[in-house]
């Protein structure tokens, strides 16, 4: 007894598409998440081949940084970026890698040779330093691609920091003034100061300003006869000795010509005191020695608010 029936068909099985990846095994610093496939489209009958190749693959996975430091990878097809999140501190990236080194199958594909992107450390620091979270993915618009037709890898290392506080640059004191350069007749004197009170840091503007300022200064006549100025903050006088001979003054001057900047200070108009020479005779002359400083107390104040000087 028979019958006739339709020849089976020989059916080869076929993959599905891949699912979802599972969640990541740990919630921070290095953990692995699969994905898998069914040998269902169609399934192999009537004597075909079985699907070729694995029903699963894994890839390491990190959503977010553990505690002080860690470190993290990301596969470039994955989607996954390497995530850092430091809270109130700030990121430091210490190491990072873009590619494959050889014969590694990180990210499920072994490689014959070495290819690493000479960007990655610059790339992750410009994306990640200094900031409190970055996420960043492995991808060759990123980092560039050192291989091409190779799944590559994202590799870094970090910690969280202290943020860099931005301090600018303030001055110290003046100090002493330096010795006359004259040790009689008019010389000048200077004195500095330096940008340390604090020192500029963490991209903090330096000091505004100059760092030493100059005045003209007189210790003591010259010879027989001299010239000699002051200025009314140097604390320093005009100092006359004529030894066993007496002075007799010619002209004095306590004041400000028109833009003379003598005592490091420049004045748009001009101011001169009238009792100055008569001041400066009642001080000085038949006398041996004499000493006279430039100040309003002396010869009164013939424009206010402007440093003067006595010649």
């Amino acid at each position: 007894t028979w019958e006739c029936t339709s020849p089976e068909v020989q059916v080869d099985g076929g993959w599905s598409d891949y699912g979802d990846w599972s969640d990541c095994s740990a919630k921070c610093g290095v953990g692995t998440q699969t994905r898998t496939r069914s040998c269902n489209s169609p399934s192999s009958a009537n004597g075909g081949a079985d699907c070729d190749g694995e029903a699963s693959e894994t890839q390491k996975c990190n959503m977010q940084a553990c505690g002080g430091s860690g470190t993290a990878e990301a596969c470039e097809h994955s989607g996954i970026p390497v995530s850092i999140d430091c809270g109130e501190k700030v990121i430091k990236i210490n190491h990072a890698a873009y590619g494959v080194e050889s014969n590694d199958n990180t990210c499920g594909l072994s490689y014959g040779g070495e290819c690493l992107s000479r960007t990655s450390l610059q790339a992750m620091q410009d994306r990640c330093n200094g900031k409190n979270s970055c996420a960043v993915l492995a991808s060759n618009s990123i980092f560039g691609d050192p291989c091409g037709g190779v799944y590559k890898y994202l590799t870094a290392t970090w910690e969280c920091t202290s943020p860099e506080v931005q301090v600018d640059g303030g001055w110290s004191d003046y100090g002493d003034w330096s010795e006359c350069s004259a040790k009689c007749g008019v010389g000048t004197q200077t004195r500095t100061r330096s940008c340390n009170s604090p020192s500029s840091a963490n991209g903090g503007a330096d000091c505004d300003g100059e760092a030493s300022e100059t005045q003209k200064c007189n210790m003591q006549a010259c010879g027989g006869s001299g010239t000699a100025e002051a200025c009314e903050h140097s604390g320093i006088p005009v100092s006359i000795d004529c030894g066993e001979k007496v002075i007799k003054i010619n002209h004095a001057a306590y004041g400000v010509e028109s833009n003379d900047n003598t005592c490091g200070l420049s004045y748009g108009g001009e101011c001169l005191s009238r009792t100055s020479l008569q001041a400066m005779q009642d001080r000085c002359n038949g006398k041996n020695s004499c000493a006279v400083l430039a100040s309003n107390s002396i010869f009164g104040d013939p424009c206010g608010g402007v440093y003067k000087y006595l010649t």
